[in-house]
Formats: C-alpha cells, sequence, structure tokens
C-alpha cells in the first residue's frame, strides 16, 4: 500500500509499516496522546451538596454504560466534567476558581461545566475561555451525547504526514 511508505514525524520508530522520524524526542508524547484519543476516559469534580454527588455517579453510569473509563485526579482524561454549586456567593466563585484550575491542570481535556451554577449563570460561564462545554441541570441527562457531538464537531488531527 503506498500510504505505508509516508514518514510521520516521529523519533526513527517503526509501527505497521510506518516509518517513524523525530529529532526532538515527542515519540513518547505522541503515543501518550494517541491512547488518550484511543480511550475514552472522563473525569468527575463536584461541588456542593449531596444531590450533586449523585448526580455526579449518575453521570459517571451513563459515561461508564458508553465505554468510558473514569479516572482520578493524576491521570490525563478526554473529558473533565465538573458539576458546580450556586447555593451562596462563595459557592459561585469556588465554582469559577474550580472550572479555571481544572483546565489549567488539564489543557488538552474537554472541560464541561454542569449543575447548578451552569443553570443560574449559564451565559458567565459560557464566556469562560476555559469551558468548552456547558450543561445546565435539565441536559445533563444528555451529557454523553453532548460530550461526544462537541468531540466530533472539534476534532482534530495531530499527526503530520511528510511525503
Amino acid at each position: 500500500m503506498e500510504d505505508q511508505n509516508k514518514n510521520i514525524n516521529l523519533q526513527g520508530r517503526s509501527l505497521m509499516g510506518w516509518k517513524f522520524q523525530n529529532t526532538n524526542g515527542t515519540f513518547f508524547n505522541w503515543l501518550k496522546n494517541e491512547r488518550k484519543k484511543m480511550s475514552k476516559v472522563v473525569r468527575f469534580v463536584t461541588l456542593g451538596c449531596k444531590v450533586n454527588q449523585y448526580e455526579t455517579n449518575a453521570m459517571a453510569q451513563k459515561f461508564l454504560e458508553n465505554g468510558y473509563e473514569i479516572c482520578e485526579l493524576e491521570e490525563n482524561p478526554n473529558v473533565v466534567v465538573v458539576n458546580t454549586c450556586t447555593v451562596t456567593n462563595i459557592a459561585d466563585r469556588k465554582s469559577r476558581q474550580v472550572l479555571r484550575k481544572v483546565k489549567e491542570e488539564n489543557p488538552q481535556s474537554i472541560i464541561v461545566a454542569v449543575g447548578c451554577y451552569v443553570q443560574v449563570a449559564k451565559e458567565t460561564v459560557e464566556n469562560m475561555k476555559e469551558i468548552d462545554l456547558c450543561l445546565g441541570n435539565v441536559e445533563k441527562k444528555d451529557i454523553v451525547k453532548k460530550v461526544e457531538e462537541y468531540m466530533k464537531k472539534n476534532q482534530k488531527e495531530n499527526i503530520e504526514i511528510i511525503d
């Protein structure tokens, strides 16, 4: 097959007929990103009350049913879902702080803001550059569908093929 003779800019490795070349040592970063793209990994951050804990568990179940893995803080998820709270002004501020911090810690991840704060202040959250997707309380039931639609719409190819 003609395509198998093309070079991918990756570190002199070969895989399934592809020749990988790279002088700056990014092969393992590329490999990690490829694994991340192939697997579906989600992480949850929950703020607020027991209802939010319950709803986070329900959303996690939906992701599991659709082939996602749930990961811990130190792993690299494809998606981070932050279930926000708005009981007080302090809870609002904490929700914004956590959303920003999550994006800082996971710059390649899709950040999904859900919950009460999003329901009450959706326009504010939508205007936060760190947030990729905002879902109010009513939209939580369709979270997997909404995330996958967002992924399809915003899919990018990170491999540079050199002839």
